[in-house]
């Protein structure tokens, strides 16, 4: 066959040839894809913190092995790890060719330390119970819940409380210490059922509503102690910032009177 010869066929059968070349390229990507070299085999998970449990975690993505390492998404097993763990707030992906996956897992930031149901937990920023030791760099909130029906549910690693009142609660805490430097607080309640906070200080009760301006409150505190009465010193049972634009107090020489409305509003025994 001369070479005249050759081109014309060649032009007369050129998608023949083209239609061997498109599934060649089809397979080969068939290959890379869904073949067994590019699946994937290794997992390593790490954490930024003490928060995240990393057994959970493995278990929770363990339906990832052995699929195609270029069919992973991001969402997919962030979805995955935050069904098991309401606390995970990102996570970092990376591949490294052929078959290995590291994942990098960040939680929501610890805020306070509690007991639930005699077990104690880290409270994070989203309102999530991570079962942890108590830390001592974070204060403790005791939280009071007047429904029974939450005592037996299974709370850990789930987000039982309001993200918007645990952050107004940490808030409010800060803002307190930060601008009344003398204050000591030694204990924090939180009534789920009113949105309210009790801060015991050294001498004073001071109670806030979770449903008022949180800012306002603070800023009555600040005014009250440095123009009106020191709240670290003797003198007031409990002061009252939870109406607007008014405080209320009760002095200690009605000390009973005022054990007794704390108790009738609160139901304290």
């Amino acid at each position: 066959m001369d070479t005249l010869n050759k081109v014309a066929f060649l032009k007369q059968n050129k998608k023949m040839y083209y239609a061997i070349a498109w599934w060649i390229i089809v397979f080969i990507i068939i290959f890379v894809i869904f073949g067994p070299y590019f699946t994937i085999k290794n997992v390593n998970i790490l954490k930024k913190d003490n928060l995240t449990n990393i057994n959970i975690a493995y278990k929770a993505i363990d339906s990832i092995r052995w699929r195609s390492i270029f069919s992973v998404k991001e969402k997919d097993i962030y979805d995955k790890l935050k069904i098991y763990q309401h606390n995970i707030k990102d996570i970092d992906i990376n591949t490294t060719l052929p078959n290995n996956l590291k994942i990098t897992i960040e939680s929501y930031k610890w805020l306070f330390n509690t007991v639930v149901n005699n077990k104690t937990y880290t409270i994070t920023e989203n309102g999530t119970l991570v079962p942890n030791k108590p830390e001592e760099w974070y204060k403790n909130l005791k939280v009071i819940n007047n429904t029974p029906d939450e005592i037996n549910k299974f709370l850990d690693y789930k987000d039982v409380f309001d993200e918007k009142y645990i952050n107004d609660i940490f808030t409010l805490v800060n803002k307190i210490e930060e601008n009344i430097i003398d204050i000591k607080v030694q204990d924090i309640t939180y009534y789920i059922i009113e949105r309210e906070v009790h801060i015991k200080t050294t001498n004073n009760l001071l109670l806030f509503s979770l449903d008022e301006d949180i800012i306002e409150q603070i800023e009555k505190t600040v005014v009250f102690h440095k123009q009106y009465h020191s709240l670290e010193k003797y003198g007031i049972y409990y002061s009252d910032f939870r109406i607007p634009n008014k405080v209320f107090y009760c002095p200690i020489e009605e000390e009973f009177r005022c054990i007794q409305n704390i108790k009738r509003i609160y139901n304290k025994k």
